[in-house]
């Protein structure tokens, strides 16, 4: 085959994966408005047993409504349905997986933009692990690049256990990932959750402000890293100990409240 007739194959090949594109583009197009439909208004159903361990690990989920918690259990079902679940050295579960929908909905149970575009992946270990993308121990990070979380189990059911410490691993993960979701997205829930973030960023540019917040020693160190890790530890504190934050920072609270269209104490 001379160069001009290897040009040739070469253009007919081009060509004709452009028209097998043209051709299937109204399918595949036909096939996702479908699974939308589908799962919008026959979302897929959870059983008795999922239900009851749900119940036993979501606190958040034991204190809805019937209708609250039905709204619940389809988003649960619909965020294992996106996203990919794996283990590393140890065996994965239901249980497991439940477990962690269930923060991840909890998080984003007030929004109508509850799921999360960035995250794609989630990886459990048994405990603290070396992450071979920081050179570093952790017990949890999430990396918007390839929209994975990885989490350290023991520190995970941690922070569903103690709910008063101000310590969750979870919504701290999943917080980074539904902050880095908004940063890429117009839609109204995430411009309402930016701009209030803005504002309390804002409000703290006041240096007596910010000394009061450091004083108070309610936030840990680690908050003041950066506005990632700090927008994580508020939402830590939102969830776990809401009555003492709307005491204490108020502005604060009821920016978060904004933010995520929840207002925790409701549940406590």
């Amino acid at each position: 085959m001379d160069e001009v007739d290897f040009v040739n194959f070469i253009l007919i090949i081009v060509l004709l994966f452009f028209l097998l594109f043209i051709v299937s583009a109204p399918f595949i197009v036909a096939y996702n408005l479908f699974v939308w439909l589908k799962d919008s208004f026959f979302p897929p159903k959870i059983d008795n047993k999922k239900r009851q361990i749900l119940s036993n690990n979501c606190n958040f989920y034991s204190r809805l409504d019937s209708s609250e918690k039905e709204r619940f259990e389809s988003r649960v079902m619909l965020f294992l349905k996106e996203v990919n679940f794996s283990s590393r050295k140890m065996l994965l579960n239901n249980e497991i997986k439940l477990t962690v929908a269930g923060v991840a909905v909890s998080l984003t149970f007030g929004l109508y933009d509850w799921n999360y575009p960035l995250l794609k992946r989630v990886i459990i270990y048994p405990s603290t692990y070396f992450s071979k993308i920081t050179k570093n121990k952790h017990k949890g990070e999430y990396n918007p690049s390839f929209k994975l979380i990885v989490f350290s189990w023991k520190d995970f059911k941690h922070g569903i256990k103690y709910e008063s410490d101000n310590l969750n691993l979870g919504l701290h993960e999943f917080t980074h990932a539904l902050y880095f979701s908004f940063l890429k997205s117009n839609s109204k829930d995430a411009i309402r959750f930016i701009e209030n973030f803005n504002q309390i960023l804002l409000y703290l540019k006041d240096e007596n402000l910010k000394n009061q917040l450091l004083e108070a020693k309610y936030f840990r160190d680690y908050a003041f890293k950066n506005k990632y890790e700090f927008i994580a530890v508020l939402i830590e504190h939102f969830f776990e100990t809401p009555a003492e934050l709307k005491a204490k920072f108020p502005y604060i609270y009821d920016n978060l409240k904004v933010m995520l269209n929840q207002n925790p104490i409701q549940l406590k």
